[in-house]
């Protein structure tokens, strides 16, 4: 297990100071981003680079992400893309997740998806977590692009059915991001993934398509 090294999902400008300053220290960094031009801007000494989709479970494995101790999510306005990267990250079982948030609400929400520790620009700065790693969300949470994500209860009407038959992108215009089992814990959606009664549902999708969505007749 790479126990002192530190995984570093999105290269912008913070994630990028960050890399900088933790390589200086001399933590040696794998450093994710699905931009090209960002992973090459990370180059240096102590630094690996992937250009990858990290919100896939099977392309972190890929890159050896289960064998490290910690790692940083930096990705925090695309709220889907956040979730989804905390939420794979917990279905690798990682020891100590650190992930960005833009709000309250939204740290509430990588809170209860798994995150172990969680931190917003206005608190935070690059400096200060390099120093750090050396060393219940509300029932709705709007975003300022009229996008929601919410939980409920997996719909009657869409139990022991798999995730690509339930056609929720295209019928409704919402996709399913984690699902929280009776263990209590969120997984990462999956196209093998099946909803069952007791199962709860995190969703994401613009508001009026989630008001839709919760209020069909059948649900």
């Amino acid at each position: 297990m790479n126990r002192d090294a530190v995984v570093v999902v999105g290269l912008g400008r913070f994630g990028g100071s960050l890399t900088t300053r933790l390589t200086r220290r001399g933590v040696k960094v794998l450093a994710i981003d699905t931009r090209r031009e960002a992973a090459h801007a990370a180059k240096g000494p102590g630094v690996t680079c992937a250009v990858a989709d990290a919100t896939d479970p099977a392309v972190l494995r890929k890159l050896g992400v289960a064998g490290y101790r910690r790692v940083v999510v930096t990705t925090a306005t695309d709220l889907q893309t956040s979730v989804l990267l905390v939420s794979a990250l917990v279905e690798l079982n990682i020891g100590e997740i650190w992930a960005k948030a833009v709000g309250p609400a939204h740290e509430r929400l990588l809170r209860r998806i798994g995150a172990h520790q969680v931190f917003t620009p206005a608190r935070e700065a690059g400096v200060r977590l390099a120093h750090l790693l050396d060393g219940q969300p509300p029932d709705r949470m709007p975003s300022d692009e009229n996008l929601t994500i919410t939980t409920l209860r997996a719909p009657l009407d869409r139990l022991g059915v798999a995730l690509p038959a339930l056609h929720l992108r295209d019928r409704y215009g919402i996709t399913l991001i984690a699902v929280k089992h009776e263990d209590g814990q969120f997984t990462h959606a999956s196209p093998t993934t099946e909803l069952s009664a007791a199962d709860v549902i995190l969703i994401c999708g613009h508001t009026e398509r989630i008001n839709a969505f919760t209020q069909r007749p059948d649900s």
